[in-house]
């Protein structure tokens, strides 16, 4: 299926297992540029590695735990400056499991750029 996705860009949470990486393949297959955030390392490196090598896109690993606003901004910035995400401080279109702030909750879900 062709969504005409092509070229865009895209940033997931919990993109190293489960339903994030999911998306993240999802979304790469589309001809989106991905950075995928998890906080453990070492999974979430192996995901963008096996995504990127089966999509032939730029996937950016960057370790994060969203329940730090620190880190949840650090995500958006290194992803930015990793050339993944077009506007910086512009999120839209995110999911989280209660509300849609970073603070004290665990993200599930994507933040699309154009």
């Amino acid at each position: 299926m062709d969504l005409q996705m092509n070229g865009k860009t895209a940033l997931v949470t919990g993109g190293s297992v489960g339903i994030g990486k999911a998306i993240a393949f999802a979304l790469a297959r589309e001809g989106v540029d991905v950075a995928i955030c998890a906080r453990r390392k070492q999974p979430l490196e192996a995901a963008a590695s096996q995504i990127a090598r089966e999509t032939n896109r730029k996937i950016v690993a960057i370790p994060a735990d969203l329940t730090k606003p620190a880190d949840a901004e650090a995500f958006v910035k290194d992803a930015y400056t990793a050339g993944v995400h077009r506007y910086p401080g512009e999120q839209r279109g995110i999911g989280t499991r209660r509300s849609s702030r970073f603070s004290n909750r665990r993200a599930l879900g994507t933040v699309v750029a154009a």
